[in-house]
């Protein structure tokens, strides 16, 4: 009897190790794309932060001042909206600033700045298709028969999307640079051996 359960014993260690390595790497892998949002969150802070001062130099009425964005592996998706509606707000007081003047608008610092953040709110909407697609393997991955019974005692839970479609992507390079061709010369015949 004993040496039938030993190894049944063995072979339930080993499928829990494996479910819970599996289930870890899948977990492992939302922390990461959450971390990537949290980079970019921040990148479209500094952006901003640059902008809010260029309007300040223009004069006292940019008088906003944005909290920098806190996103971490442990962040919800609840989170980084709070946090991306006050990056877009802080984005929208600063159009409408430029866009009641115009010697603002035309600052090439103002232009490099606004193209930075446009650029960062691309790449943030790219990391959150990152983050909604690991947390559609995970949540798949715990509705599979081998890996439910478990998940829940292993302490794995499903995780919630990112409902996130930030303005219109703008493209992110300044001036882009005509391709340098070759000089063209004729082609060149063989003679005839």
């Amino acid at each position: 009897m004993i040496y039938v359960l030993i190894p049944l014993l063995l072979l339930l260690a080993v499928w829990v190790g494996a479910v819970y390595r599996r289930l870890r790497e899948l977990d492992d892998n939302i922390k990461i794309a959450m971390e990537q949002i949290g980079l970019q969150l921040s990148s479209r802070f500094r952006a901003l932060e640059a902008l809010l001062e260029l309007l300040r130099s223009y004069g006292p009425s940019a008088q906003l001042v944005l909290p920098p964005p806190s996103i971490h592996a442990l962040s919800t998706p609840a989170q980084v909206l709070e946090q991306e509606q006050r990056l877009a707000q802080a984005m929208s007081y600063v159009t409408a600033v430029a866009e009641s003047r115009p010697a603002i608008k035309a600052d090439k610092t103002y232009q490099r700045c606004i193209e930075a953040a446009n650029c960062y709110n691309r790449m943030i909407y790219t990391s959150s298709l990152i983050y909604n697609d690991s947390v559609t393997r995970f949540n798949n991955t715990l509705k599979q028969k081998h890996f439910a019974p478990l998940a829940g005692l292993l302490g794995f839970a499903p995780r919630e999307y990112l409902q996130f479609a930030p303005d219109a992507p703008v493209v992110c390079s300044a001036q882009p640079t005509p391709p340098t061709q070759p000089p063209t010369q004729p082609p060149t015949q063989k003679e005839p051996a």
